[in-house]
């Protein structure tokens, strides 16, 4: 099953790690924790951010605005799996550019 993440092709790791990280503190300063504590007889006492689903828009706005849309990654399998931990292990620099499929420079 695929998995959806935000990319862009061509942008550096440095970029794509600070879109990745603003983002979220931008959905998060736009629609603040709301935690709700509750109990049930199965559970007990539990809590939950009743606002996690509402923070989804903001941040899918900020990372379009800075360019990144959302694409399926395929599940990897096979000797496929084994290059992509390989190459998800490797230290990157900040300049890399960030590469999406075949043929991607």
């Amino acid at each position: 099953m695929p998995t959806s993440q935000f990319v862009q092709r061509g942008v550096t790791f440095g970029a794509y790690a600070r879109d990745i990280v603003a983002c979220p503190i931008s959905a998060c300063r736009k629609v603040p924790v709301s935690t709700q504590v509750d109990w049930t007889p199965d559970v007990g006492v539990y809590s939950a951010d009743t606002n996690t689903a509402l923070r989804r828009s903001p941040f899918e706005i900020c990372m379009g605005d800075r360019g990144d849309a959302p694409a399926d990654i395929p599940l990897c399998i096979g000797e496929r799996a084994t290059a992509a931990r390989k190459m998800g292990l490797r230290r990157r620099g900040q300049s890399e550019r960030l590469r999406i499929g075949a043929g991607t420079s």
